[in-house]
């Protein structure tokens, strides 16, 4: 094992596979224990990790035979079964075989019926499906009726809800998508392996439902069929993304933004000419908010302020996972020791990322907005948004110089 420093409060750099297991069981290392269940399928398997805590529990590894450390050790070994099932089920969920091995354990094993039964009730739990809750449809707080238009009908009729109730619609989707997103989905950059479908689903879906969002906002604006439709219409997009924020829904906002930002969208001068002076100020306001300036910058500084619920901006984290994961090594190879700095660095940003989830907007659904949220989002392609792009404004007005480009923060 080697540490940071000499200090008391030394932490660990690196260690073998069997000095860490001793780490996590110990009471004064529970700090690294979810860093650790987070990122060990990087140096070991599943039932490699399974069948040592087992040979931990039948024959504890203590400097002192006592009774009594004996029980405490043995405590600690189911302790951190427990975390490893509640935490990362899916590891037993995919795994039968892992799964029937922890089972046995249990109710063979364990001598403790207290322990045995505390750790079958979670595994019980977990495997039937109907028993865990729908989160995202339990929060008490009072929810304010929904803000609806008149005419919900007809070709368009989306397009007169109110840009708060949309956005209200949006979150709750965006909430859902965000909080369904696992740690292990996270680690490893799964999300852009050959089997990303299988170890990063929803992490593609997020992906996916963020692009959808921002096509959309293009795809509408550039349809319509004159210049008065197409400000009014990029008007309420803003006022939208004005009120996401007030939501603290981010990645509404940046679906937005990144739409309104598209240049299929941002080269019509005349379009953007007539918008008024308030609502150019609100998009120069959330473009300066969402930066990709300085690391994000402004955005993290805003989410270390905001309270739930919120649904932060997936595209940044994952930024960071891949800025560790390709700039440092599993193992430290002059010692063959597992790198737990980099553990500990993954963990902090999936924890960070992680932070809203489980606490669900208090928010009446609209099904029939939800419902065209969902299923009827029209996208073009990027060819056909821009040919649609050419045929409002030509070229030749994208050398004027007099374009209102000042919104995108642009010189």
């Amino acid at each position: 094992i080697i540490y940071t420093s000499n200090l008391p409060d030394k932490k660990i750099k690196a260690a073998s596979l069997s000095r860490l297991i001793s780490e996590i069981i110990s009471p004064r290392q529970n700090e690294i224990l979810f860093e650790f269940l987070l990122t060990f399928r990087s140096f070991c398997s599943t039932s490699q990790l399974l069948s040592e805590m087992i040979n931990r529990y039948k024959e504890p590894k203590l400097e002192v035979s006592e009774e009594h450390e004996k029980r405490v050790y043995q405590f600690r070994v189911v302790m951190v079964l427990k975390q490893w099932v509640t935490e990362f089920w899916n590891d037993f969920a995919e795994d039968p075989k892992l799964l029937s091995t922890l089972t046995d354990f249990v109710q063979n094993s364990i001598s403790d019926s207290n322990l045995a039964n505390s750790l079958q009730s979670i595994i019980s739990k977990k495997v039937d499906s109907n028993s865990t809750p729908d989160v995202t449809s339990i929060n008490t707080v009072k929810q304010p009726a929904p803000l609806l238009p008149k005419k919900m009908e007809g070709e368009g009729w989306i397009f007169n809800v109110p840009a708060l109730e949309m956005a209200r619609q949006m979150a709750l989707i965006n909430y859902s998508y965000y909080n369904a997103v696992e740690a292990w989905e996270c680690v490893g950059l799964a999300w852009s392996k050959q089997d990303k479908e299988e170890k990063a689903p929803n992490i593609l879906s997020s992906i996916k439902r963020f692009n959808v969002v921002s096509n959309w906002v293009v795809t509408q604006i550039l349809k319509q069929s004159n210049s008065k439709k197409r400000i009014k219409l990029v008007s309420w997009f803003i006022d939208i993304a004005e009120k996401s924020l007030e939501l603290n829904d981010l990645s509404a906002v940046l679906q937005i933004v990144s739409g309104l930002h598209q240049s299929s969208v941002s080269r019509l001068k005349q379009t953007w000419s007539g918008v008024s002076e308030r609502k150019l100020n609100v998009l120069q306001n959330l473009t300066e908010l969402v930066t990709r300036e300085n690391n994000h910058k402004n955005l993290r500084e805003h989410l270390r302020k905001t309270m739930a619920p919120a649904v932060p901006y997936l595209g940044m984290y994952l930024t960071d996972l891949t800025f560790v994961e390709e700039g440092n090594k599993d193992l430290i190879t002059e010692h063959s020791l597992i790198n737990v700095e980099k553990c500990v660095l993954i963990g902090n940003i999936i924890r960070e990322f992680r932070r809203f989830q489980n606490f669900p907007y208090a928010l009446k659904q609209v099904q029939q907005i939800r419902d065209y949220l969902l299923h009827d989002l029209e996208n073009l392609d990027d060819n056909k948004m821009y040919e649609l792009s050419l045929a409002i404004e030509s070229r030749k007005s994208d050398s004027t110089k007099n374009r209102r480009s000042l919104f995108l923060g642009q010189n």
